[in-house]
């Protein structure tokens, strides 16, 4: 399999691990290939759908977080900070993802020299003089060549599946929820047992919580019943469009 431009790809150290980003915070924690781990990668000069090739410069672009509107996408760069878990035999610094996403900024080089990127490659990243690596399980930039500093490269087998969903839109005034099943709080097939049966009302906005990581939420698990309720201007009552659930 061949990387290409505007691909997504997954970078393991050499501790078996892959480079993963959680908001700004770039580590090497886990062997996934999840979406904490998934870097879509862009090159300069070439198109989406073009083969990466050695010496391409590169942004490693990841998503950092969600608005009601939008994935957060940032490129990971390296700072000015050395961090304080790295130990003294080694000079770098911290790197975060706080760039813009798709700003070429490391130079990709292959192990085996000239050729398009392929799965499974060795390769390395620099900017500036300093190397993408991991060191005690954290993303840091580092002078010099060391092992820690070169990643493979995978692509995964079957890409994911494209989502599928909808999206809705409330006529204005309707601003509460009244639910019979369980709450007050979000609740899930498998994550239930605290949230109780019972009638519950509040706030439509409410209802959502942002997560750091774009992810479901504010399910209700076994609603039997709903309603959008709104209040008329100066009226003081509540109108409802309802919705029953067998």
């Amino acid at each position: 399999k061949i990387a290409i431009a505007g691909g997504v790809a997954y970078l393991r150290c050499f501790s078996t691990s892959h480079l993963d980003v959680e908001g700004k915070t770039v580590r090497a924690r886990w062997a996934d290939q999840g979406p904490f781990q998934a870097l879509t990668i862009h090159a300069a000069g070439r198109k989406p759908g073009d083969p990466l090739r050695h010496g391409d410069v590169v942004s490693l672009q990841a998503v950092t977080g969600k608005t009601e509107a939008e994935l957060l996408l940032h490129g990971i760069v390296a700072t000015s900070v050395r961090p304080a878990t790295l130990p003294q035999e080694f000079s770098g610094f911290a790197v975060e993802a706080t760039e813009a996403p798709q700003k070429p900024v490391w130079t990709l080089t292959r192990a085996a020299g000239e050729g398009e990127v392929q799965s499974d490659d060795t390769i390395m990243l620099e900017a500036g003089g300093l190397h993408l690596g991991v060191v005690g399980g954290w993303g840091v930039a580092l002078e010099g060549d060391h092992e820690e500093c070169k990643f493979k490269i995978e692509i995964k087998d079957h890409p994911p599946p494209p989502r599928i969903g909808f999206k809705g839109l409330l006529n204005e005034g309707f601003e509460n929820v009244e639910w019979f099943g369980r709450g007050p709080h979000e609740s899930y097939i498998d994550r239930h047992v605290s949230a109780r049966i019972g009638r519950f009302r509040g706030s439509i906005l409410d209802q959502t919580f942002k997560y750091v990581r774009p992810q479901e939420n504010g399910n209700k698990f076994e609603t039997r019943w709903m309603a959008l309720l709104r209040s008329p201007a100066g009226t003081g009552a509540e109108s409802c469009a309802g919705l029953a659930l067998a």
